[in-house]
């Protein structure tokens, strides 16, 4: 008689989530949770402890939901809040995003005795040194037996995982990041006539990324020197900002284009024909998928993540990292040829909605906090 009553307390109360991020700029990670978030809100009752940034607005979060955090750095003060608002909050699950939340949620697990899911969203040793490199690996390891269960997003990243003698355990999953669903560029609608004549007009290449070594957005000035008929435009502000303005102006580049912080992003990609990613390693890049939703071709550094979202020759092109010169190659077979436009865009279509929709993703999510919560005695 009592495990009748336990489930049906647990299909009557909604599971609280209290999801965790270390980061305030308007990144793939964050705004991955909030999309998360936000898809499992009816089911789940979800919680936000971030810190203080007027983009996160746009999400549309209850005061009441949210707890803010210092960014990128652990304070007791933080701690002492954060153990407050899960006692208030009937907290049952916690969901760390990225490094730096996860360093945060396992200290409060210990003492709150939660269970904790870490989503990697990227693991982050390109950008590090041989020292930094292994006290990293250390501490994931070392605290590794905290975590009830990593998420990570994509197979190439569980693969680096492995490489990197990262210690994953029994209590892993990878679930694809997802966006929703769009419609689909007007020019590739069958009967559609071309608004833009793409014999005179130049093609428009988009990147959405931070001004951040891992983004390694130099690469993009390196291939636009290359390719002056083609323009490049860029989305995003960073800390190497002024770096690789001064390296666009070296070059005299007039067909590079830095559009700062936007929060219409789908304007222009919709404007835009053609997605480049030079990163050095994703974990699922949420850019390239929205552009995908849309069937945009995608050119893509052939590193951890990017090589999840494309298949090469299909639905877009991988190159060889640092190899400028594949890269607009590649581009180049794009210039003035419509029908391969149209063909990768509708292949680049048809996989976002096959492999990374965001329902799939929040299926996946829930599906793991009801195990989670169900069995929360061993977790």
């Amino acid at each position: 008689m009592l495990i009748i009553y336990e489930l049906i307390f647990l299909f009557m109360k909604k599971i609280r989530v209290l999801m965790i991020s270390s980061s305030g700029a308007l990144g793939g990670g964050p705004i991955l949770m909030h999309t998360l978030g936000n898809g499992l809100s009816k089911e789940f009752e979800v919680f936000y402890a971030i810190p203080e940034n007027k983009f996160f607005n746009l999400f549309s979060i209850k005061k009441d939901q949210i707890i803010n955090i210092s960014e990128r750095k652990i304070t007791f003060f933080d701690l002492v809040k954060l153990v407050k608002f899960i006692d208030m909050k009937s907290i049952d699950i916690i969901h760390a995003h990225g490094k730096g939340a996860s360093f945060i949620a396992r200290i409060i697990k210990i003492i709150v005795r939660k269970p904790l899911i870490y989503s990697f969203h990227g693991i982050h040793l390109k950008c590090l040194n041989s020292i930094q490199k292994l006290t990293y690996i250390a501490l994931e390891n070392f605290f590794s037996f905290l975590d009830s269960y990593k998420v990570l997003s994509s197979k190439s990243e569980k693969l680096y995982a492995e490489k990197s003698h990262i210690r994953l355990g029994k209590n892993h999953l990878i679930i694809n990041n997802g966006v929703k669903h769009k419609k689909i560029k007007s020019f590739l609608n069958s009967g559609a006539t071309n608004k833009r004549d793409f014999k005179k007009d130049k093609i428009k290449i988009i990147s959405i990324c931070r001004f951040v070594k891992q983004k390694n957005v130099s690469e993009i000035v390196e291939i636009a020197n290359l390719l002056p008929d083609f323009n490049f435009y860029i989305i995003g502000y960073g800390p190497l900002f002024e770096k690789i303005n001064l390296k666009k102006e070296k070059y005299n580049l007039q067909n590079v284009f830095f559009l700062g912080r936007q929060n219409n992003i789908l304007k222009y990609l919709y404007d835009s024909d053609l997605y480049l990613s030079t990163s050095l390693y994703e974990g699922l890049p949420i850019s390239i998928i929205e552009a995908m939703s849309i069937g945009m071709p995608v050119i893509a550094s052939d590193v951890t993540g990017n090589n999840d979202t494309i298949i090469h020759g299909e639905s877009g092109f991988l190159y060889k990292l640092g190899s400028i010169q594949e890269a607009s190659k590649y581009i180049k077979l794009f210039s003035k040829n419509v029908n391969l436009l149209k063909s990768m865009g509708k292949k680049s279509y048809e996989r976002q909605r096959q492999e990374f929709s965001v329902e799939e993703m929040c299926l996946a999510t829930s599906n793991l906090y009801k195990k989670i919560y169900k069995d929360k005695k061993r977790f």
